[in-house]
């Protein structure tokens, strides 16, 4: 049997994997100032564009990750 609506069980997981990789940010970063280390580095530099274009989403709420959006 066909799926009617492919497109929302498609966006199911990648929304989990994304609501996963923040949690571990939010592990990280509420132990550490820095996602790899005592320092700035890329891995900080990397995430930037992401979390603030995560802001700027209608629908998506960052509150839950408040280490992240620090």
């Amino acid at each position: 049997q066909t799926d009617p609506n492919p497109k929302i069980r498609l966006c199911d997981k990648p929304n989990g994997q994304l609501r996963t990789a923040l949690g571990q940010m939010q592990e990280t970063l509420s132990r550490s100032q820095w996602l790899a280390g005592e320092h700035f580095s890329l891995a900080d530099v990397n995430t930037v564009a992401f979390v603030h274009r995560m802001e700027t989403l209608d629908g998506f709420d960052l509150a839950n990750w408040p280490a992240v959006v620090r």
